[in-house]
């Protein structure tokens, strides 16, 4: 995950031209989209144009770390106009990890947040039901 970090931000004038000078992490299910997390605790997104070879900058947060059961994490507080394209549900923190020489992505959730996305409940007999009629 260090390799991520930058020292300083990047200009954005810069890879408005070249987008291979951006060292940015690609984040949700829009491979566009990367966050570029700076040693001071900043965030900054950007969008890439794998055909012009660009990247334009989007907007800007901040990303702490921190260690959670003998665990290191780094939390990036992803802003309210792109969460979606981060596959982030609103109130919760875009979470990487480091498992195995790779960077792994969840989200975080405060104790006591309330899961309110839709989920499936199924009783003993709906369930049975569906492995019965399962067909592969």
């Amino acid at each position: 995950m260090s390799a991520i970090i930058e020292s300083s931000a990047a200009n954005p004038n810069i890879v408005l031209t070249d987008a291979s000078l951006l060292n940015a992490v690609e984040i949700g299910d829009n491979p566009n989209l990367r966050v570029e997390m700076v040693s001071d605790g900043s965030a900054n997104f950007y969008t890439i144009d794998f055909a012009s070879n660009t990247a334009t900058k989007v907007d800007a947060s901040t990303w702490a770390q921190r260690t959670i059961s003998g665990e290191t994490l780094y939390l990036i507080d992803v802003p309210a106009s792109l969460q979606d394209n981060a596959d982030v549900d609103p109130g919760n923190t875009l979470l990487l990890a480091e498992r195995n020489g790779f960077v792994r992505r969840g989200e975080f959730e405060p104790t006591g947040t309330i899961d309110s996305s839709p989920g499936w409940v199924f009783n003993e007999i709906a369930w049975q039901d569906i492995l019965d009629n399962y067909a592969e």
